[in-house]
């Protein structure tokens, strides 16, 4: 019990850093658009932004492994006010079944994270 109520902090904490995160993939993004061919310093600000959403896509899929019901996921999103990225991010992790075994969820937390970096590289958010 304690550790789900640790890990419901921990998930209130990240959902909150999601506004800033949505701020910082929007940034990116444009800048990538804006640039005919991509500088060192658009390429980077590229790789931190999939890279931070990347981790925060990691942190849900995990909040899904252990439990933390979707209610709560959606609960503390709302509690940050709108952010469609953040909501987005929890539909799709909680279409993904929960495993048993820490090396199923970890996979489970891996693939997801990985998924979610292709996925911004690829489109630039």
């Amino acid at each position: 019990m304690k550790f789900i109520k640790a890990h419901e902090i921990l998930v209130t904490t990240t959902l909150c850093v999601a506004v800033a995160l949505s701020a910082t993939v929007y940034a990116a993004t444009t800048a990538k658009k804006e640039a005919a061919k991509p500088t060192a310093e658009s390429l980077q600000r590229e790789a931190e932004a999939c890279t931070t959403l990347g981790e925060f896509a990691g942190s849900i899929m995990e909040s899904r492994q252990v439990g933390i019901p979707l209610s709560k996921m959606l609960e503390a999103v709302a509690e940050g006010g709108k952010d469609t990225l953040s909501r987005s991010l929890i539909l799709a992790a909680y279409d993904t079944p929960r495993y048993n075994g820490a090396t199923y969820r970890q996979r489970a937390i891996d693939e997801f994270r990985n998924d979610i970096e292709i996925r911004c590289y690829k489109t630039g958010r």
